[in-house]
């Protein structure tokens, strides 16, 4: 069934993911005459509940911090029944210890009116960044209780105990993989699941303890797993704070990025546009402090990009590792960036000045050729392109590249939990189209030469020498390599 299992790693990846699992759950039709395009099973997972009800939940294993879950429960409506949890709450602790019995609670996240409104059955109304605390306060999922994992050493945003450094994230995977093989008892049940597994996405932070804690699982994963496609969407934030955390934060990146590399079949960074960035002008309720309105806009492009994963129709799919071969010809190039924009009724008409770039460089990656675009005829679709190479490009320094892009109609709002971000085009009955492109080209060495730089100012000294030359041997392979060979992506 070509499965992909997704691996959330700490709180503003869950946001993103959150965004992601309810924009599928758009997809899900119940009318046989009016079939989705998308094939479900690629993503969800069928199983049973509570008296051997079936069930279907999302393949994701989600992780976070202590308190980083808020209102959400890691055993849920469909695995536990109202009688259940009678007897949990009558349950008489005297009558299983002799003891002195002292209970200590800490204080739970309510839920809020959206999350009451879904527990009821009936459809909640909008929310709004007041209402939205959490990532659980949006979400409309059911997660299966082995989804839900939960580190209690520290604690979410707390000043005390910053979770901010590489080595934190490492040290945490090691201790808790010692005490719990992760990969036995947390992943491999979801991977035996799988018929046919196309492999993994992992959406993480890097520029936290988290890119650490990332670093070590997806090494782990690569040694029981050495054939499967692994894709990591590296997320960073770019708010304002103080200079030493900027620096932490810088090395955390570029450590992260060096460590899961060897381990990525693809590597796709991504930045929080920053308030300075001017944005195109269907963007309309961006506010760069908001998890929930900045995550919503990165996983419109994480969605739209990797959706030919899960077509239905043979034409359209292209699996995870066809996606990569196209991206990284030569082999150690897997590095690609990520861009978005909304597309006129003819792709053609768009322009490359309405382009938002996830990049963490601020580089220009528009360029000169020409674009072809092959429609899928579906009712959801705009099309998939397939895989190209650009030398006409007018920029020496990006003329190398190669492309695959894909479009997307949404319709605004698209579920009442997707803040209101985007400006619908008239006279389309509030039908928005996206364009994303996932770009492998030589523009990533500026990047990379800067991250050198910075690497060798603010990277401890005993792992300097070796992150340097790492990112060197990086930006060597981006500037050579883009030979007459690439012919063989027309075929």
């Amino acid at each position: 069934m070509h499965e992909i299992i997704t691996i959330q790693l700490g709180h503003y990846a869950n946001f993103v993911g959150t965004h992601f699992w309810n924009l599928q759950e758009s997809y899900f039709t119940y009318d046989e005459k009016d079939p989705s395009p998308v094939d479900h099973d690629i993503h969800f997972r069928v199983g049973l509940g509570v008296g051997n009800v079936e069930t279907f939940t999302p393949r994701a294993l989600i992780y976070d911090l202590k308190g980083g879950f808020g209102s959400l429960r890691k055993i849920n409506q469909l695995y536990q029944d109202e009688a259940d949890l009678a007897k949990i709450k009558d349950l008489d602790l005297n009558s299983l210890w002799s003891g002195k019995n002292e209970t200590r609670e800490t204080l739970k996240a309510e839920k809020n009116k959206f999350q009451q409104a879904l527990d009821e059955g009936i459809e909640p109304g909008r929310l709004t960044d007041e209402t939205v605390r959490y990532w659980s306060d949006f979400n409309r999922m059911f997660y299966h209780p082995r989804s839900s994992i939960q580190y209690n050493e520290y604690e979410h945003a707390n000043p005390l105990t910053p979770f901010d450094s590489f080595d934190l994230g490492s040290q945490l995977f090691e201790s808790s993989d010692k005490e719990e093989d992760i990969l036995d008892r947390q992943f491999r049940v979801f991977a035996e699941e799988c018929d046919l597994m196309q492999g993994l996405q992992v959406l993480t932070t890097v520029d936290d303890a988290w890119g650490g804690f990332a670093t070590s699982y997806l090494d782990n994963l690569r040694d029981e797993y050495p054939k499967t496609t692994i894709w990591t969407w590296a997320l960073e934030r770019s708010e304002k704070t103080t200079r030493d955390r900027v620096l932490s934060r810088t090395a955390a990146s570029v450590q992260s990025l060096i460590g899961m590399l060897p381990s990525c079949t693809t590597y796709i960074p991504i930045n929080i546009p920053r308030p300075s960035l001017k944005l195109p002008s269907y963007v309309k309720g961006y506010e760069p402090a908001s998890l929930w309105r900045t995550s919503a806009l990165i996983a419109t492009a994480l969605e739209t990009s990797i959706l030919p994963s899960r077509l239905k129709a043979a034409g359209s799919r292209r699996t995870l590792a066809e996606v990569s071969t196209l991206l990284n010809a030569n082999g150690n190039q897997q590095i690609s960036t990520l861009r978005l924009n909304a597309v006129d009724e003819n792709p053609a008409k768009s322009k490359n000045a309405d382009r938002i770039n996830f990049f963490p460089d601020p580089v220009d990656l528009s360029w000169g050729g020409t674009e072809q675009h092959i429609f899928a005829g579906l009712e959801v679709l705009r099309g998939i392109e397939k895989g190209h190479d650009s030398p006409q490009g007018p920029d020496a320094t990006i003329k190398d590249s190669r492309e695959s892009q894909c479009y997307l109609d949404l319709r605004f709002p698209v579920l009442s939990s997707f803040p209101d971000i985007f400006e619908p085009q008239k006279n389309t009955d509030e039908s928005l189209g996206f364009a994303t492109a996932l770009r492998t080209s030589s523009s990533v060495v500026g990047h990379l030469k800067a991250s050198q730089a910075l690497a060798n100012r603010i990277v401890p000294l005993d792992e300097r020498e070796t992150i340097s030359n790492g990112l060197g041997e990086l930006y060597e392979a981006y500037e050579e390599g883009w030979g007459s060979d690439s012919d063989d992506f027309y075929d």
